[in-house]
């Protein structure tokens, strides 16, 4: 700095022609290049005063206006880069010494900024540390704590004292160090540690955490610099993680039913089980360390249990739901408080009884059933940063709740009664009856059994905005005079020929995906001089065919599995001698090889009383259900082979024999056309082949009365 005073006094002396006087003690610091600027300059040197005098002419304006250019090349360099940089002074770095103890190793040697201090490689654990700051030009020093497993962050420590343990096998997880005074004015302090199982962190700076907390991993070992203010950083080490402190957002636990409470997780992991049919009982939900997000807050949630309904909310770690009461979760809403709700937002998912993993909520929506006494067996949740790109797709459908009679909307189409349409004429008749016509509710009825008008077309629609049904849809098709079935459609689409001026004879009605599984549907037609059929439900038949009896209303129910439905107690349908009710088991058999009823027996032990219909076709052919209804049993027996019986209620069952692969299983819903299995020669049989039988009321008959 004096070498810095002193050159600068002397080059504005010499451009302003005035006398200097420096001082002696001063004079030891004038650099060799100074004392050459100033070697042939007029004066004289009182040695006694310890004075230089400098001639009082002014030298000429032109030669003035020269001085600055000679002097700027004699001045040594060295002064000219601290003009240069704004008249300051280039400064010694304070000395930064810090050292470890390391498990089994003790206490190592101490090491110097930009050295790393520890092991890698050995799986050796840090246990303590002690940092100090020497030889600063600054007042100020050194503070740092550490994460030690099982105690968490300790106090504060400063200036060569240790933080951490000793003797004690406890490791050190995460670390902040900061300067102090006016020290944190002028540098700043980078650092980065060796954790397990990540390797080399990125650099953290002024206080900033550094290591990892929760998961149980161990500092190994550490690098410390110290970097002038407006400086660049130290470049990120090659190979090492996007971050420098890894800890849990967000961490739960869950009760499970026999297990107890599971092992504490965080940040989207699991917890809770998958296929093994246990129920959560209970949950604790928290938050890790809220200043790690920057925000205050909490979380709070609820939870849907069984026989109970919803709780109160609970918060920060305490346990919603039951223990030791063998009561089931159904669902659960989560959500944040304070500020950190304006920021964050937190996401859930549960495994749900028989629908595996249902799709996100967020934000206190609810997670999960209500109404189905489906169990809850698992659950993810996790933060996420309001402008995060990577939230988790919403798309998926995360609650289920109990279908209402608001949520089912029955429409048509009319025209006048099939009794009478030689006397429509000119058509005036039909201009008053066709018409759309609406029913809403579950139960409703579409149409008028008093009335003339009968149906042409109808059509089905759910509540397009309760987003809380099960996903799936409400499939129907229709049977229009002369035997004529439409293709299957939904959402409101009509099934009919009302363009043809042909009436309605049958229906079909079905639910699919999601829906079908926690659901039936059931329905029964009115038809002209009949009156009310049967409850049928589920994809069967239900109205005539061939009886020039038309169809004059509909009644549709949906009910839930756990729910008892309406009576099937009578003829849901009627036809030629029953015919129609079922559809071909397996159309590409390449012909009937027996038909019901007696017969010679083709082999040893086939009976000669034939109680089906015998379809003969290659191994592999397609077995279709020939109607809807639940598969009752698969099984194999040394007759019939590999068989199945479905059960389409109402007193009627089909079963299906010899088969060579059965790709459904006991209790599964299959839909008419669906393939059940394929054709074989298991079992009494003299080829590859389909056994067709149909039972009413438990005994066999002839399976064309129905076909």
């Amino acid at each position: 700095m004096k070498k810095r005073v002193l050159a600068c006094f002397l080059a504005a002396a010499l451009l302003a022609g005035a006398p200097v006087t420096v001082k002696a003690e001063e004079e030891t610091a004038v650099s060799a290049g100074t004392e050459e600027s100033v070697a042939g300059t007029e004066g004289t040197m009182d040695t006694e005063e310890d004075t230089f005098v400098m001639p009082e002419e002014e030298a000429p304006a032109d030669e003035a206006e020269e001085v600055p250019e000679i002097q700027e090349e004699e001045v040594p360099e060295e002064i000219n880069r601290e003009n240069e940089a704004g008249d300051t002074e280039a400064k010694t770095p304070p000395e930064l010494s810090y050292r470890v103890h390391v498990q089994t190793h003790g206490w190592q040697e101490m090491k110097h900024a930009g050295e790393a201090s520890g092991t890698t490689g050995e799986a050796k654990r840090l246990e303590a540390i002690e940092l100090s700051v020497d030889d600063s030009e600054y007042e100020g020093g050194i503070e740092y704590r550490t994460h030690v497993q099982s105690y968490g962050w300790q106090e504060w420590a400063a200036d060569g004292a240790l933080s951490g343990t000793t003797a004690k096998a406890k490791r050190l997880e995460a670390i902040q160090i900061r300067l102090t005074g006016e020290l944190k004015e002028h540098y700043d302090i980078y650092y980065q540690v060796h954790a397990q199982s990540y390797g080399w962190l990125d650099w953290a700076c002024n206080g900033e955490k550094a290591g990892t907390a929760s998961f149980a991993k161990r500092l190994e070992s550490i690098v410390i610099v110290l970097v002038e203010k407006g400086a660049a950083p130290p470049e990120r080490t090659e190979g090492s993680q996007e971050k420098a402190y890894y800890a849990p957002q967000i961490q739960y636990q869950t009760h499970v039913q026999s297990f107890g409470w599971q092992t504490q997780v965080s940040d989207g992991a699991v917890s809770g089980t998958s296929g093994q049919g246990k129920r959560l009982e209970g949950i604790r939900i928290n938050l890790y360390d809220t200043s790690d997000l920057g925000y205050e807050g909490g979380i709070e949630y609820q939870t849907h249990v069984q026989s109970y309904g919803w709780q109160e909310w609970a918060a920060d770690g305490a346990v919603s739901g039951t223990t030791g009461q063998a009561k089931r979760l159904e669902a659960i809403r989560i959500r944040l408080t304070g500020p950190l709700a304006e920021h964050y937002d937190v996401y859930y998912r549960v495994h749900c009884q028989t629908m595996g993993w249902m799709g996100w909520a967020k934000n206190g929506g609810a997670a999960g059933t209500e109404g189905f006494a489906k169990r809850l067996e698992a659950i993810e949740i996790k933060l996420a940063d309001k402008n995060a790109l990577d939230a988790p797709d919403m798309s998926g459908q995360a609650y289920f709740v109990p279908f209402s009679d608001s949520d089912l909307i029955l429409h048509g189409r009319t025209q006048i009664g099939s009794s009478e349409n030689t006397s429509i004429g000119d058509g005036s008749q039909g201009t008053d009856t066709d018409k759309e016509i609406q029913a809403e509710g579950n139960g409703a009825v579409l149409g008028n059994p008093e009335d003339k008008p009968v149906l042409s077309a109808f059509g089905i629609t759910l509540n397009p905005n309760n987003r809380e049904l099960p996903l799936g849809e409400i499939q129907y098709r229709a049977s229009s005079e002369g035997g004529n079935w439409t293709d299957w459609t939904s959402q409101g689409a009509l099934a009919g020929l009302p363009e043809e001026g042909k009436y309605l004879e049958a229906i079909q009605i079905q639910l699919t995906d999601t829906l079908g599984k926690f659901y039936n549907v059931y329905y029964r037609t009115y038809i002209e001089s009949r009156g009310w059929l049967g409850w049928t439900m589920d994809g069967n038949f239900a109205g005539t065919r061939d009886s020039d009896k038309a169809v004059k209303a509909i009644q549709v129910k949906i009910v839930a599995k756990t729910e008892k439905g309406p009576d099937i107690n009578g003829s849901p349908y009627i036809g030629e001698s029953g015919a129609g009710i079922l559809s071909n088991p397996c159309p590409d058999a390449s012909y009937i090889s027996s038909e019901f009823g007696g017969r010679d027996a083709p082999l040893a032990g086939a009976s000669t009383n034939h109680k089906g219909r015998d379809y003969a076709a290659y191994y592999g052919t397609p077995i279709l259900a020939a109607t809807s209804g639940t598969v009752r049993k698969v099984d194999y027996n040394g007759a019939r082979g590999n068989y199945v019986i479905l059960d389409h209620g109402n007193g009627l069952a089909t079963v299906y024999q010899h088969c060579s692969k059965i790709v459904v299983k006991q209790g599964d819903t299959v839909f008419v056309g669906a393939k059940i299995a394929e054709v074989g020669s298991t079992g009494i049989s003299s080829g590859p082949h389909l056994h067709f039988e149909v039972w009413v009321n438990e005994v066999p008959v002839d399976p064309r009365w129905y076909l």
